[in-house]
């Protein structure tokens, strides 16, 4: 069975029909696990999952309650989507972030996330909403 599996991987992929499996991560998700990932920490595989998972739901939870019309000309509505931000990053967060690596990472977040989502479902990635 091994055999025949391996044989059909290097006649598929000689044939450029190679099949695999891509974790399905959206550009703006890619650009929150950029930021956490790079250039610091080294992480395994299991870490950088958990990584992918908090970037995605932090944007599903920004979007569906904090990034509201006008919502980076209020203070308050400022606060409250830079406490989400870190609620969300010290939630799920693998616990090689240092507290310092973590500070910085969650600055990168935030300043990210308030240069490209406007509210209300604009933003510079096509589909915000």
């Amino acid at each position: 069975m091994r055999s025949s599996s391996i044989h059909w991987f290097r006649d598929s992929a000689w044939r450029g029909q190679c099949l695999y499996i891509v974790p399905r991560i959206s550009e703006e998700e890619l650009a929150l696990f950029d930021l956490l990932t790079q250039p610091e920490p080294q992480l395994t595989g299991k870490e950088k999952s958990l990584v992918k998972k908090t970037a995605r739901e932090l944007l599903n939870k920004l979007k569906g309650e904090k990034l509201v019309l006008d919502w980076r000309k209020r203070q308050e509505s400022r606060a409250q989507t830079r406490g989400t931000t870190e609620e969300v990053l010290d939630r799920g967060l693998p616990e090689v972030y240092t507290r310092d690596l973590f500070a910085r990472k969650t600055e990168a977040v935030f300043h990210h996330i308030y240069e490209s989502y406007f509210g209300a479902g604009r933003g510079i990635y096509v589909a915000v909403m």
